[in-house]
């Protein structure tokens, strides 16, 4: 067992119990005098940090001091809000100064002070104007930035889009051109393997070839030798004919095939020139909207730029007069440049027309919508 520390040795564990017991409750028990007096000095403690916090910040005087006594330096980017979180805190401390001299009758260090208290409250209003004017310089190096990256990307695929299209048309061309070979040479092989075909005579020559006979077989051989001599003449005259009207033939079928085969040629020109003019309206119809957008979007941040900056400074934290409205991080038109880098770094490219990407009209459900559909 554990042994007591005031408990000597050699007791009873019975005693050794009452006296541990004893010791628990006079730890247990607390001084009703001794609880006001901690209260009194924890009280006593506040009150003085209080004081010398006011006394410290009644001593500013200048926008850079009041940033140290927040351990900001006079450089640091901070929000309007905590501006004016800091200028609230600031006034209260001198405005407590303030009053304890007018009390005291120090007129002059009073004078001074109040001279101070506005002359580091022009300061804040000029940092809020300062602030204001470095967001919107942000805001515009932001639309800069995202529509060179914008003009670059979509050249950059309209070229390779471009490019796509003449390889395509090229294999198609190709393919066509292959295609009619492969038709030249079966034609030819056709027209090689096709049986001679048959010579007609005329009937003068088969007429003249029946007069050699019957002149031969009547006796008159020097009749008939010369009607021979006729005879293999015009023969031969009609052999050259029949051949020439075969090669006519073929020439035909050869000019026929080549009048189709450039018909298609021609054909695939035309298309070919439609889908590069189809592809080359595209591109001038794509780049003629993003620029119109980009110039509406510029010219509506512009706008709401103007109108920012003819606000006079506030100094409320009142929720209710500062409070935006729920899309107005994704849709203000004050913020339109930091929108259109953030959807360029999504990989995004089309820029978004000033009505859609509100879609007032997009439906029913439509938050921004401003029509209703009233039923009898």
């Amino acid at each position: 067992m554990k042994h007591s520390a005031s408990a000597p040795a050699g007791l009873s564990a019975e005693t050794r119990k009452q006296i541990l017991a004893v010791e628990l409750l006079d730890n247990a028990y607390v001084d009703p005098r001794q609880e006001e007096m901690d209260l009194r000095n924890a009280e006593f403690i506040h009150v003085q940090g209080k004081k010398s916090k006011n006394r410290r910040l009644s001593q500013v005087a200048n926008l850079s001091e009041a940033f140290k006594q927040f351990d900001l330096n006079g450089d640091d980017h901070i929000g309007v809000r905590e501006q004016v979180t800091m200028y609230h805190q600031l006034k209260a401390g001198m405005q407590t100064s303030l009053s304890e001299l007018a009390r005291k009758g120090f007129y002059d260090q009073a004078a001074e002070l109040r001279d101070r208290m506005k002359s580091i409250k022009r300061e804040f209003e000029g940092r809020q104007v300062h602030t204001e004017e470095s967001r919107q310089e942000k805001e515009r190096r932001n639309f800069q930035t995202a529509s060179k990256k914008i003009h670059t990307t979509k050249i950059s695929q309209w070229g390779e889009s471009g490019r796509r299209l003449h390889q395509e048309c090229c294999a198609t061309d190709d393919a066509m051109t292959h295609s009619h070979n492969i038709q030249t040479r079966q034609l030819e092989e056709e027209m090689a393997h096709l049986p001679d075909k048959m010579i007609k005579f005329s009937r003068t020559l088969l007429e003249m070839k029946d007069s050699e006979t019957h002149l031969a077989g009547l006796g008159k051989f020097e009749e008939a030798k010369s009607l021979k001599r006729r005879v293999d003449k015009l023969e031969a005259a009609e052999r050259d004919q029949h051949e020439r009207n075969i090669e006519a033939g073929k020439n035909r079928r050869r000019a026929l095939l080549q009048k189709n085969q450039a018909d298609d040629r021609k054909k695939r020109e035309q298309m070919d020139k439609k889908f590069e003019w189809a592809h080359t309206r595209a591109m001038e119809h794509d780049m003629k909207i993003t620029n119109w957008r980009m110039s509406n979007n510029m010219h509506d941040m512009k706008h709401a730029h103007k109108v920012d900056s003819n606000k006079p400074p506030t100094f409320t934290t009142n929720q209710l007069l500062t409070k935006q409205r729920t899309q107005f991080l994704a849709t203000g038109s004050t913020l339109r440049g930091s929108q259109l880098l953030a959807s360029v770094a999504t990989g995004r490219q089309a820029v978004a027309g000033l009505c859609g990407m509100h879609a007032i009209d997009d439906d029913d459900n439509s938050r921004l919508s401003g029509t209703m559909t009233l039923t009898k």
